[in-house]
């Protein structure tokens, strides 16, 4: 995957963890790439086995969600969901490595997903790519950043405007900004 510069390799390391690269191929179609990359700079390696037994010993408690437990120092970081699901992550110069695992395949395929949106955000923040939670369309030669709260109806009127000819719609729930553009 290449995402406006910021390289992607997700890899399956169990059979049914295919299934959840497929659904992730399928969310992320348009940023699919043949092109291979010695070193991307996200580097996914998803399993559907439980985490590996003692992943966060010896590193400390972060903090606590309703969903996960996040240990970590340095350039390791765990955030463990329980039951055996978790991610590990290592954060080097310029490439982060995850490893995602689970014995529920829907809950694998939420975290992936979940975790693949906040790491490409992040990388492209570096990049001066900024997300935010609105809706972006085009008219007349103008862009238009469209921010409503959560259920304002950012769907609702894109869906309007998409029938018009005279409208290109960019995105209905996350554009990214510039300091030139949307």
């Amino acid at each position: 995957f290449n995402f406006y510069g910021v390289t992607l390799k997700i890899s399956p390391e169990t059979p049914e963890a295919l299934a959840t690269l497929n659904w992730l191929k399928e969310d992320f179609k348009y940023f699919l790439t043949t092109a291979q990359f010695d070193k991307p700079q996200l580097d996914f390696f998803i399993s559907s086995n439980a985490a590996p037994s003692g992943f966060s010993k010896n590193l400390p408690k972060l903090f606590s969600t309703k969903m996960c437990t996040a240990y970590g120092w340095g350039q390791r970081r765990v955030c463990d969901y329980g039951d055996g699901t978790a991610i590990l992550s290592d954060n080097f110069n310029k490439q982060r490595l995850f490893k995602v695992y689970s014995r529920d395949s829907d809950l694998l395929y939420e975290i992936c997903f979940t975790r693949l949106m906040s790491a490409i955000g992040e990388a492209l923040d570096k990049l001066g790519y900024h997300r935010v939670h609105a809706m972006a369309f085009e008219h007349k030669a103008q862009t238009f950043l469209c921010v409503l709260p959560q259920h304002g109806g950012k769907s609702a009127l894109s869906l309007l405007l998409s029938a018009r000819a005279d409208v290109s719609l960019f995105s209905d729930e996350n554009p990214l900004l510039t300091d030139r553009s949307v």
